[in-house]
Formats: C-alpha cells, structure tokens, sequence
C-alpha cells in the first residue's frame, strides 16, 4: 500500500482535504504526487504563517506524529533566514525523506537551545551519513565562494591601484613636462626679447655712425687744412724776433700773418677753438713788440694742439662707434640664434606637455572606470562576505553535529 500526503489546503475560506476517501485511483495518483511535492515545499520553505497540520508519512521515513514539530520546525527556520537558506542548500539534491530528517536536525543544532536526541535515530545512521556528505560539500562551495569573492576583490582592488597608479604617474609626467614648458617658453622669450633689444641697437647705432661720420670726417679734414696754415703763422710770427730785416719788413709780415688767420675757420660747434682763433686775431692787431709777439706764437701753437687733439679725439669717436655697432651687430646674431634654438626647444616641450596631457586623461579614464568598478563590488562584498561567514558557521556547526551523532551511534 501507498501512505498518502495529506496537505491543507485553503478553499473558499475552510480547510479542504485531498487524498482521502477517493475512489477513484487515477484521483488517488494525482493527490499522492501532489502531496508529495506540497509536503517536499512545507519542509524546506518553512512556512512563516501559522496553519493547521496534519501528519506527512511516506516509506522509510521518520513519521512526524505531532503537529507541533512541524510548527516548531516552521518557527526555528523563519527566526533564522540565514540558517534556512543554509538548510535549503544542503537539501535541495537529497531524497525527500532525507530533506526531512535534513531540515529538522538543522533546525534543532541551529536552535538557541538545541536539542537533538528526540531525531537522532541510528536506524538513520546511513541517511545521516548522507545528510552530512551534503552539508560537507555545502561547506566546500561556501569556502570556494568565499575564496572567490575575496579573490575578486583582491584583483579588482589591485587593478584600480594600479589604474590609480599609473594614472598618477602620468599626473607627475604632465607637471614635470608642464614646467619644462613653462621654462622654455620664458627662455625663449626672454631670447626674443634681447634680439629685439640689439636688433634696435644695431639699427640705432647705424644710424647714428651714418649721420656723425660724415660730419666727423669733415671736421677731420678741416682740421688738418688748418695745420699747415697755423704752421705758416707761426714761421711768420717768429719771423718778427729776427734781425733788423725782420723789422724792417714787420708791417709786411703781420699783413700777411693777419690775411693768413683771417681764413682760419674753426670747426662748427668748436666754441673753444673759435674762441683761441678770435684771440690770435685781436693780439695780431696790436703793435708789433717783442712782447706781442712771443703772445702771437704761445696762441698759436695752443690752436695747433688743439686741432691735433680733436683730430685724436674723432679718431677716436669713430673707432668706438665702429667697435659698439659691430658688438651689437655681433649679439644681434648671436641671440637671433638662441631664439631660432629656444623657440624650437618651446615647441618641442610644448608638444611633450600636450602628449602628456592626452595620455594622463586617458589614464585617468580608465582608473575612473576600474574604480568604479571596484567600488561597485566591494559595496556589497563585506555584506556578502559576513554573509558566507554566518552560512559558514551554520553549517559547520551541523557538520559537528551529524559527527557527533554518527560516532555516537
């Protein structure tokens, strides 16, 4: 004969039940399997609700006579979530009977205050030996989860470290490039700026040598047709210390020492020279004595150093103006050359910045992403970590406990 599965079922408000008093087999059939997988459901899910039950039999299976077990099955199970679900897993692949006797001594070893002796039946040793085969295979995939999570953690952690890392790196390269930039681009303006400075210089200066020359080469010339002039004067002049011809021809000889200074012209804006000229002049045009005379040679033999002097002093001016436009002309290309090199040099750390910059960007995009990605899982690893942990300790501890029952046994 074949025990059947009575299980409540609500209908229109009352409790009906099936699988009694049919007489027809084939009704008999569907009840039975029915009940059997409604009975399989009340095991494992532990129905939270409190119902009206009656006694699940089956063949080779523990009978449950009283209705409280299963309440209390039901009760222990709901209290504990995470301990159901442990008790679901590790029965899910046994044979019915097998989740019964499963379910039930989980629910007792998990209990606040367990108590196992009244299911510990050795006549079930072997189902108990199964049972505990489950649970240690629940353990090893519990153990195997745990590992992976961690492990997922651990990769996804170092690759966003990594990310960070090289990211950072790329940071350091673009500051470093950005200030080698920066410096070349002073440098190189500060080269513009001195090449402009003796590029005016060189323009300056030669237009200066071009307007001054000229004069000073005229002023030159004068000078020197004044010399030999001065120098006849002078003949003339002390001509008058001579003997008595000397004297006799005086009149004649100041005359032609007078017309001899009258066409001394002392250069443009030579005051000083002017000035010895005019006194030459006026010193001709007193009475000729002895005096007068050694006066007339002393003036000009003075007007003969000065010329000589300002023909020294241009000389002079000129070669300066020649060497200062020829430094500045020399500078002018030296520091047109270190701009050509520094402005080049500008260019080249100015592409170095902006490679730079392209790269970090990059790096910085794909440690955004790898973060978030890190973030994301490691946002419910440590739930779902504390979560095997507390799968892990159920288990085990029903593991100790179906050990401790079969070696008692």
């Amino acid at each position: 004969t074949m025990n059947a599965y009575v299980v409540p079922v609500t209908v229109g408000g009352s409790n009906q039940r099936f699988g009694t008093n049919r007489s027809s087999k084939r009704a008999q059939a569907v009840v039975v399997a029915i009940g059997a997988a409604m009975a399989m459901c009340l095991m494992i899910g532990a129905a939270m609700e409190d119902r009206n039950m009656v006694p699940v039999s089956m063949a080779d299976t523990q009978t449950l006579s009283k209705q409280q077990a299963l309440k209390q099955l039901s009760g222990v199970l709901s209290s504990k979530e995470i301990n159901y679900e442990v008790a679901r897993k590790a029965v899910q692949g046994l044979a019915v009977h097998m989740q019964v006797l499963a379910v039930k001594f989980a629910a007792q070893a998990l209990s606040d205050s367990p108590t196992t002796t009244d299911l510990q039946e050795c006549a079930n040793k072997d189902s108990y030996a199964s049972i505990m085969t489950s649970f240690a295979a629940l353990a090893s995939n519990i153990s195997a989860s745990n590992s992976s999570l961690y492990a997922r953690e651990v990769a996804l952690k170092a690759d966003a470290d990594s990310a960070k890392s090289s990211w950072l790196s790329a940071q350091s390269t673009f500051r470093t490039a950005q200030s080698t930039k920066d410096s070349a681009k002073q440098a190189a303006t500060y080269a513009d700026g001195m090449y402009n400075k003796y590029e005016t210089a060189v323009s300056v200066g030669q237009a200066q040598f071009d307007t001054d020359k000229p004069k000073l080469d005229q002023e030159v010339t004068q000078l020197k047709a004044e010399l030999p002039v001065l120098q006849e004067v002078l003949g003339l002049i002390s001509s008058l210390a001579g003997g008595a011809a000397a004297k006799a021809n005086q009149k004649a000889i100041l005359k032609l020492a007078k017309s001899k200074v009258l066409s001394l012209v002392p250069p443009r804006g030579d005051s000083h020279m002017a000035k010895a000229v005019k006194q030459l002049k006026s010193v001709l045009a007193e009475t000729a004595t002895s005096a007068t005379a050694a006066n007339m040679v002393a003036v000009v033999q003075e007007l003969q150093t000065q010329c000589k002097t300002r023909i020294e002093e241009i000389s002079v001016q000129i070669s300066a103006m020649e060497s200062q436009l020829a430094a500045d002309r020399a500078s002018k290309s030296e520091w047109e050359q270190k701009m050509v090199d520094l402005s080049d040099e500008h260019d080249a750390a100015l592409n170095d910045e902006q490679t730079a910059d392209l790269t970090r960007n990059s790096l910085g995009g794909t440690y955004m992403v790898k973060d978030e990605s890190y973030q994301n899982f490691h946002a419910s690893f440590e739930e779902e970590m504390a979560q095997l942990k507390k799968e892990s300790f159920a288990v085990n501890t029903v593991l100790v406990k179906i050990q401790e029952f079969i070696a008692s046994c």
